[in-house]
């Protein structure tokens, strides 16, 4: 993608499920970079460069086939660059600031009779939010931190039939099972990229096979011939790992048909890489949204050291790959990693430690950017440029491996 396209705006999603934890769409999140200028510049004419990149960007790059839910400030409700988000893909949320007046319900209604859904965000259960409601298609609730009595008597004062109510920010799994019990119908979140059960009894026997095979791709010592013989012989890695070789993202001139041409036109490092991501990928039992996680954040950390002159930019690759295990096998991290022969700087990044030294860096940015905190000591155009082409570089290839 042009560098130019996002220049100016950090941009980044959060995933939204339904009831059965099917993925129905991204939140894009949006803010104006540090780097970008702002004089002369107005809040109408930056929404419409806003709604500009999300056009040229293309809402299927960063939202798939699926709903994209935007913020848009009290101010620009009636903005002339709202035509340039399509209707059946983009849900309106209006903001927990906008004051409900004549003007406001004017464009609420104008904007209902041009198509869009619209959703309250962050609404806090206060009777001046209480005219929206009979407005909404979609309630936002920021559940983050909320007592579960003061949840359930708050809910239950406002629930109506016919009304979607999204929980937002849901960061444990204690909290998704409180609001699926409660009747919340969609759930925003990075709760699934969280262990559900720390056990502290080691790794579950369904993974430690898949653990063991990992444990030995990430050998440092391990040979060429070893790595060949090591995917060869797991037919459906094998598979997995050509397909990736072989996709668009790659770029090769011509098709390998073997693990061994694959070593000597990519290399032992990108085939390491390939081959514990077509094997993390293959690992059951968890959303495949988690999987797209680990996925974005390795070539985001990948991209990131690369762009900023870092060293070993394929360590970044491992530690954002990596960074799931937790959440994949249910087990704290330290338990993991002591089973895999990984060097000490990807250990401490995974582990939280030495948070100065590079891989912890760019792991940072990379939950820095998923949650919408953006840190300008950690930012800039070419992180942010990293996120969205790493977003579209996840798509290619689940695209790849489902082929």
């Amino acid at each position: 993608m042009d560098q130019a396209k996002h220049n100016g705006f950090y941009m980044a999603r959060q995933p939204i499920y339904d009831r059965s934890l099917n993925l129905v769409g991204y939140e894009l999140l949006y803010r104006r970079s540090g780097e970008a200028p702002t004089s002369g510049i107005d809040e109408s004419m930056e929404f419409a460069a806003l709604a500009n990149i999300l056009v040229e960007v293309g809402l299927d790059k960063l939202a798939g086939e699926k709903m994209a839910f935007v913020n848009v400030p009290s101010r620009l409700l009636g903005a002339e660059a709202l035509a340039l988000l399509p209707p059946n893909r983009v849900t309106i949320e209006i903001l927990e600031d906008t004051p409900w007046n004549a003007e406001v319900a004017k464009q609420v209604f104008q904007l209902k009779a041009l198509g869009y859904h619209l959703a309250l965000d962050d609404y806090i259960f206060g009777d001046e939010h209480t005219p929206f409601l009979d407005h909404m298609e979609t309630v936002k609730i920021d559940v983050m931190g909320m007592h579960e009595r003061y949840l359930r008597d708050k809910f239950a004062s406002i629930k109506r039939d016919g009304q979607v109510y999204l929980a937002e920010k849901v960061e444990t799994h204690e909290m998704f099972q409180l609001c699926l019990e409660l009747g919340f119908d969609l759930f925003q979140g990075y709760f699934f990229a969280k262990p559900n059960t720390v056990r502290g009894t080691g790794i579950p026997a369904n993974y430690a096979m898949s653990i063991s095979l990992l444990a030995k791709l990430q050998n440092p010592d391990i040979t060429v011939n070893e790595l060949d013989a090591l995917i060869a012989g797991n037919v459906a890695l094998c598979h997995k790992v050509l397909r990736l070789v072989n996709s668009a993202a790659m770029g090769l001139l011509r098709p390998v048909d073997s693990i061994k041409q694959a070593l000597m036109f990519v290399g032992t490092e990108r085939i390491r890489a390939l081959a514990s991501l077509a094997l993390m990928t293959s690992m059951p039992g968890k959303l495949p949204e988690l999987y797209n996680l680990a996925m974005i954040r390795a070539k985001f950390c990948e991209e990131t050291a690369r762009t900023h002159g870092m060293e070993a930019p394929e360590k970044h690759f491992t530690v954002g790959l990596l960074s799931i295990l937790d959440a994949l096998t249910d087990t704290p991290m330290l338990e993991v990693v002591s089973e895999l022969p990984l060097s000490k700087d990807i250990t401490d990044a995974l582990c939280g430690l030495n948070p100065g030294a590079p891989c912890s860096v760019t792991l940072r940015q990379a939950r820095s950017i998923e949650q919408g905190a953006w840190d300008d000591s950690l930012m800039d155009d070419r992180t942010s440029n990293a996120y969205v082409e790493a977003i579209a570089w996840a798509e290619e290839q689940e695209t790849a491996m489902a082929a």
